[in-house]
């Protein structure tokens, strides 16, 4: 018995991402699909005779937070690697807890643009950085985020510069949230950014320590 293939999860319309990642990047070959297997989406790797699939969960996608691939390549290659993957945006952490092995841990930041990938978004639950231009939370997709974000203990709400009163910025940092039909008064974790004037939402992550 051998190991035949390992399946990553990821949500629909990564096949992109994946390419520019799996293949791009670390330089893997892509395999073709076979032609029953295509409409249901994702991109399938070579992998020193075994395969990488990336397949794609319909609804409800979770990523998994700890597990992952290991991929093993020369020592020799291995920082090069790494300046490869920072040097595109990816993070890389070093890892010294395996004795006697080198390794780190990749991760690579993703943009979310679309109306159906913010929505995706919300419903996953994914741990993530939603930058909203919307105008002191008066409107937009910001709202669902919100509504999907401020019931978890674990979401901080940053806002940017100055929050108008009667707005929901201004609502928000004063503990009082109301979104549409939603009343929702709790204790949120709020920051503020007063003093920072930014031009875009560009700026704005890079200052956040996230690079694109």
């Amino acid at each position: 018995m051998r190991l035949d293939h390992v399946q990553l999860a990821a949500p629909p319309g990564c096949e992109a991402e994946a390419r520019a990642f799996y293949g791009g990047l670390l330089g893997l070959e892509e395999l073709e699909k076979p032609e029953p297997m295509r409409a249901s989406g994702g991109v399938w790797f070579a992998l020193e005779g075994q395969e990488l699939h990336i397949g794609v969960v319909a609804e409800g996608f979770v990523p998994a937070t700890k597990a992952h691939p290991g991929l093993l390549v020369a020592e020799a290659e291995l920082d090069g690697f790494a300046r490869r993957l920072r040097d595109a945006g990816a993070r890389v952490e070093w890892d010294d807890r395996y004795p006697g092995i080198r390794r780190f841990f990749t991760a690579r930041f993703q943009p979310v643009s679309s109306a159906q990938q913010s929505s995706e978004l919300v419903r996953s639950k994914i741990p993530s950085i939603v930058v909203s231009s919307s105008g002191m939370a008066t409107g937009g997709r910001v709202l669902h985020h919100l509504l999907g974000a401020l019931p978890d203990k674990r979401s901080t709400v940053l806002f940017v510069g100055y929050q108008a009163a009667g707005t929901r910025g201004r609502q928000c940092l004063r503990c009082f949230v109301h979104l549409q039909r939603l009343a929702l008064q709790r204790e949120i974790a709020v920051q503020r950014l007063d003093d920072v004037a930014l031009d875009d939402d560009v700026e704005l992550l890079h200052r956040l320590g996230v690079r694109d």
